[in-house]
């Protein structure tokens, strides 16, 4: 709900966007309208005279179709350049007194979060994964330089941090999103159905820790659920990604919406 100064705030910028969105509409139609006589192949044949007359037609067509085509380009650019420049103005009064916008900023903001916690939970999960690799590889005698050891020894310490890190982040997800999910159907009325998250069970298979040589021998019998957790891990993370885009879609929709119509 926009008030009176806002409305008025916004008049000059108003009028200059329908003019270019006019024009837009306009060259969008003559483009139309050219394509459609183009692929409507003319007829040759006849006299001469109609032959060449046809030969120019269609050349004076493919001239106004490129001189279109990259007009309606700029123009598209141009509108979509003020039209942001007007969602900076209308977007806080929105915020201050739209309920609906208010609502629709908040579900984007719970999946916003929501997918925070998606991807730490997967920075720490690859990165333990790639320390897990580079230890493994020493302990198969792949590599023996005392530089690569060093390298082991450092990747078997960041291995413990970072798969401590992912372990608590995985942990904490399901709860993290069933609230997630629980806020949106309480804002929009709509329920959302729960997202599937990794198999904490994978978890008790990993190694929590690379501190002992017996540890570092079952590395090889990790990759598998290691591997898991990821994949798992991606595909929430996607549903989830999924559904802030169509949230933030909802929002900008709205917030396109308040000013079309005035």
């Amino acid at each position: 709900m926009l008030d009176a100064e806002a409305r008025l705030l916004l008049a000059p910028h108003l009028a200059v966007f329908r003019s270019v969105t006019g024009a837009l509409d306009a060259d969008q139609r003559r483009l139309e309208q050219t394509t459609a006589e183009l692929t409507g192949r003319p007829r040759f044949g006849g006299s001469l005279g109609k032959h060449l007359a046809t030969v120019k037609r269609i050349r004076e067509l493919r001239r106004d179709q490129q001189e279109l085509t990259v007009r309606i380009d700029q123009q598209q650019a141009r509108a979509e350049h003020l039209a942001e420049q007007i969602d900076g103005l209308v977007e806080p009064a929105l915020r201050l007194n739209d309920g609906h916008y208010q609502r629709l900023v908040v579900v984007t903001l719970l999946f916003t979060q929501a997918l925070g916690h998606c991807e730490e939970a997967g920075r720490h999960l690859g990165a333990a994964v790639g320390a897990a690799g580079t230890v493994m590889r020493a302990v198969m005698g792949k590599t023996m330089g005392s530089a690569d050891q060093f390298r082991a020894e450092w990747s078997a310490r960041d291995y413990d941090n970072h798969i401590r890190d992912a372990a608590a982040g995985l942990r904490a997800l399901p709860g993290q999103i069933a609230y997630a999910e629980r806020r949106v159907a309480d804002l929009t009325g709509i329920t959302v159905p729960p997202a599937r998250t990794p198999d904490l069970a994978l978890l008790d298979e990993v190694p929590q820790t690379l501190a002992s040589a017996g540890a570092r021998l079952r590395l090889a019998e990790s990759r598998v659920p290691l591997g898991g957790l990821q994949r798992q891990l991606r595909a929430t993370t996607e549903v989830i990604e999924q559904r802030r885009q169509l949230a933030d879609k909802k929002r900008h929709a709205a917030l396109r919406a308040a000013y079309s119509r005035l």
